[in-house]
């Protein structure tokens, strides 16, 4: 009968006297087999070197955003993270800066992994860069052109806007008024440009950094007016008799008051006003813009039988 003894976690076998042989044979094998040394390899790892990453910023929608680590360190691999996904193919590092161009759908963390070219030693890099992505404004229609005089309004439209944006009115480069905060309505614009101006809306999406020019543009052509003037410029009548005043510049005239004249329309008319009277006549151009001159014809007396008489 064998007897088993354990003592900690090793096991001995006790064979009886008459099996001395087996017993010799079996302890030589268990020496053979537990003289054996195992090895076991590991590899050394050196980190990489801990670069910082830069580049965040705001973005519109479908618009590019840069990743950038300064220095790179030769026979490491980098990998550009969003979030906890990889974020394109792994790029060598040359000793270089590297950059990675990035167009989130929505607002994204991104940060660098490195590993060493043998693949044991993976580290991630100092920082992250958050890139912010906001929604570009809806293109909407500027209308609006037009032709004006010197010195009148135009209107300016956008129908409909978009509430959370603001728009701002342009005059070629320069702001042409104060920022409007879109209401889902129409929005209009009065102007009175002293040229021809080109008239466009930029659009800023509540955060501020998305921008977009609205669609069109509005046209504001500026017509100067006529100069209009009367001839004789100082008439002076006796009481009873006449001057004929004619007026140029314009395409059309108009005379008040109509008291003492001939006619009240036309280029020329007779006045014969009974005291010293002012006339207005206002001349108006091909392009409907109208100027005004005045005159005034003075009565110096009256006439009695040949002779003057100052009144």
């Amino acid at each position: 009968m064998k007897t088993i003894l354990k003592r900690s976690t090793q096991t001995f076998l006790r064979f009886p006297r008459h099996k001395a042989a087996l017993s010799s044979f079996i302890c030589a094998a268990c020496f053979a087999l537990f003289s054996q040394t195992a090895t076991v390899a590991f590899a050394s790892c050196t980190s990489p070197t801990l670069e910082p990453v830069s580049g965040g910023t705001s973005i519109c929608t479908g618009n590019l955003a840069f990743i950038r680590m300064n220095s790179s360190q030769t026979g490491v691999t980098y990998q550009l993270y969003a979030g906890a996904s990889a974020a394109g193919n792994t790029t060598n590092g040359t000793g270089n800066a590297i950059t990675w161009t990035v167009s989130p759908s929505s607002t994204t963390t991104y940060a660098v992994k490195s590993t060493t070219a043998n693949g044991y030693c993976a580290t991630i890099m100092n920082g992250y860069a958050d890139v912010t992505v906001g929604n570009t404004p809806i293109l909407e229609t500027v209308n609006g052109s037009t032709a004006i005089c010197s010195g009148n309004q135009a209107l300016i439209t956008m129908n409909p806007s978009q509430s959370g944006v603001t728009y701002q009115l342009y005059a070629g480069a320069s702001a042409a008024a104060n920022a409007t905060n879109g209401t889902g309505n129409a929005i209009t614009w009065t102007v009175s440009p002293g040229s021809t101006t080109t008239y466009t809306v930029q659009s800023r999406s509540w955060n501020g950094y998305c921008a977009t020019t609205m669609s069109g543009s509005a046209v504001v052509t500026v017509n100067p007016l006529p100069t209009v003037t009367i001839a004789p410029a100082s008439p002076s009548i006796y009481e009873g008799s006449s001057v004929v005043l004619t007026a140029s510049g314009g395409s059309t005239y108009g005379w008040s008051p109509a008291t003492g004249l001939s006619a009240t329309t036309g280029q020329s008319v007779t006045a014969s006003p009974t005291n010293t009277t002012t006339y207005t006549t206002t001349g108006t151009d091909a392009n409907g813009c109208t100027s005004t001159a005045q005159v005034t014809v003075t009565v110096t007396g009256y006439y009695v039988a040949g002779n003057i008489i100052n009144g």
